[in-house]
């Protein structure tokens, strides 16, 4: 038995605009939310990250890195880490973990 399309009932085309009433078809203005600065240990991380690679290839510079990531403060490193995982995660070796001291809850 074929089936029966379904009627349209209403002419949209005649449908009046009115102030009172807004609709899709009405211009709407928003407020944008202020841009907001991020913090500067945000900034830094970022740099980091993306230059990581290549403070890994090279050595002399990765043993200055190194010392200063072993004097990052302990709120630091789970953010890097977590920026890390997301876009190098194939160059987080456990050379890496360990001087960084990653621990199991700074993974979560």
């Amino acid at each position: 038995m074929p089936r029966r399309k379904k009627q349209r009932t209403g002419d949209f085309a005649s449908a009046e605009v009115s102030t009172d009433n807004p609709s899709s078809s009405t211009s709407c203005t928003r407020a944008l939310p202020l841009p907001t600065v991020p913090a500067l240990t945000t900034l830094c991380a970022r740099v980091f990250v993306a230059n990581f690679v290549e403070l890994r290839n090279d050595e002399d510079r990765w043993d200055r890195v190194q010392v200063h990531l072993n004097a990052l403060p302990d709120l630091l490193v789970p953010k890097i880490f977590a920026m890390l995982r997301r876009t190098r995660p194939t160059y987080l070796k456990h050379e890496f973990i360990v001087t960084v001291r990653i621990t199991p809850s700074s993974i979560d």
